[in-house]
C-alpha cells in the first residue's frame, strides 16, 4: 500500500489530502475540472487508477472516472447528478492552508489564512463563528 500511496503522491493532478485511514494510511480526494470530488477505488491490472464520486449527500451518485497513468487526462466514465457546490472550493482552501501550516510551523496562523485567501472571491472567505 505505501507504494500505492507514493504514486498518488506523483500524481499530477489537483489532489488534496483529506484524512487519515484507521491504518494511519493518508486518504486522497482528486477535483476535477468542474470541481467534482472523488475518492480513489482501486488500481486496475493495466495501471490505470479508478476513483469513485466522493459527495456525501449523494451516496449513490454514479460519478466514476479513470485516470491511465500519473497524468491527465481524466476520463470520465460516469457522470454526475447533481451540481457542484462551493464546499468544494473551500476543502481546497483548507488544504493549502493545512499545507502550508506543516511547511511552515513558526508562521503565525493569521498570515497563512490571508496567504491562502488572497485570490479567492470574498463568499468562499467568509467565516462562521458559532
Amino acid at each position: 500500500m505505501d507504494a500505492l500511496t507514493k504514486l498518488l503522491e506523483n500524481l499530477s493532478l489537483n489532489l488534496i489530502v483529506s484524512s487519515r485511514k484507521n491504518n494511519g494510511e493518508e486518504s486522497y480526494i482528486l477535483i476535477d475540472e468542474d470541481f467534482h470530488e472523488y475518492k480513489f477505488s482501486y488500481k486496475t491490472k493495466d495501471g490505470a487508477f479508478n476513483w469513485r464520486c466522493n459527495k456525501g449527500k449523494f451516496q449513490n451518485c454514479p460519478g466514476t472516472v479513470k485516470i491511465a497513468g500519473k497524468q491527465k487526462p481524466i476520463t470520465v466514465w460516469r457522470g454526475h447528478e447533481y451540481i457542484t457546490t462551493n464546499q468544494t472550493k473551500v476543502k481546497i482552501i483548507q488544504s493549502d492552508m493545512r499545507q502550508m501550516a506543516s511547511a511552515q510551523p513558526d508562521t503565525e496562523p493569521r498570515k497563512l489564512i490571508l496567504e491562502c485567501q488572497k485570490n479567492e472571491p470574498a463568499e468562499l472567505c467568509k467565516y462562521n463563528l458559532s
